[in-house]
């Protein structure tokens, strides 16, 4: 069932918002030992008390009290925050529980959004893997660095997650794990709170199973409307797409050109047509200028941690951090 139909039944009182919190929290707990998709989680008496503070007064937000879950980078005043590091894991003296939420969590729970648990991540967000698996395909990765986001959605222990994404956190193990991942303009949802790895570029972004149920997840977080009646009720059958043929900044992988290849002869078959272009030289340049803006904010952000404690972080953030340093 759709995440905007269990509302739809939430807000109708054919479902109990309890009963759902509870079953989610037992399928993951029957489920997560192997996926590995949390890092913390609610247990159900402290999520039965955030749902019923939300309650109080007899009215809801739209999300109805659907669980949501957060990837762990983002403060909660109720869970660890641990970045995917090694700096900050369980049970090191660094471990820290945040003071106060970031704003996106308060920007949920305002939408009737219930966060019960903490999603993997690679370390600060970077390349560093999970050890979080694809729920479609065990022997391969769920994506980064928002790993543990897609990978509960995908596995259905949640309706919603949030993640980040500097370059391509959020659309990559979206895709990977085959639910909709939604990289919004800069600025819609804020970024308060959230250890950003590089904050010109970090946007939160948001999963879901479906297009409809993300698009919904989104107007109902940032209270815009964003066109979402629209999304629902179009009849338009067939649509005019331009795809790239060639990419300045680098080739395309077999796999992903033959993703990309029956994608294109699906849309043609049901109707659409499909023209292709050449990417101008100039974007390259874009390309690059992201990595050394990132380069430069990032060797900041994670200043306090390399000078802390070095030895802690992967061989990878720290080569990365000491090319980064000399921008």
């Amino acid at each position: 069932m759709s995440a905007v139909n269990t509302a739809g039944l939430l807000a109708a009182g054919s479902l109990n918002a309890a009963d759902v919190l509870a079953a989610t929290l037992a399928r993951i707990d029957a489920e997560d030992g192997a996926l590995g998709a949390f890092t913390a989680l609610l247990d159900l008496p402290a999520a039965l008390s955030q749902l019923n503070r939300m309650q109080l007064g007899g009215k809801i937000g739209p999300l109805q009290g659907l669980p949501v879950a957060v990837k762990d980078i983002i403060d909660t005043i109720d869970m660890p925050t641990r970045y995917g590091s090694a700096l900050y894991a369980k049970g090191t003296t660094a471990e820290q529980t945040p003071r106060l939420d970031a704003a996106i969590i308060g920007a949920i729970q305002r939408a009737g959004g219930l966060v019960m648990g903490k999603t993997s991540t690679a370390e600060f967000a970077f390349l560093n893997p999970t050890k979080t698996l694809n729920p479609n395909a065990p022997g391969r990765t769920p994506g980064g660095s928002s790993a543990g986001s897609a990978a509960a959605v995908a596995a259905g222990l949640v309706p919603f997650a949030v993640g980040t994404q500097t370059g391509g956190s959020v659309i990559r193990p979206a895709s990977y794990c085959g639910v909709t991942g939604f990289k919004p303009s800069y600025g819609l949802l804020p970024t308060a709170g959230i250890k950003c790895f590089s904050w010109s570029l970090d946007t939160v972004g948001l999963f879901a199973s479906s297009v409809r149920d993300v698009a919904w997840f989104a107007e109902a977080v940032s209270g815009f409307a964003l066109a979402l009646d629209s999304l629902v009720t179009t009849t338009q059958k067939s649509w005019r797409i331009c795809v790239p043929t060639a990419y300045p900044w680098g080739s395309v992988s077999p796999s992903g050109q033959l993703a990309m290849d029956t994608a294109i002869a699906a849309l043609r078959a049901q109707g659409s047509e499909v023209t292709t272009t050449t990417l101008p030289v100039w974007m390259k340049d874009v390309f690059d200028a992201q990595d050394v803006i990132q380069s430069f904010e990032v060797w900041r952000a994670v200043a306090h941690d390399i000078d802390t404690r070095q030895e802690a972080l992967s061989a990878v953030l720290r080569d990365y951090l000491m090319a980064a340093s000399s921008i």
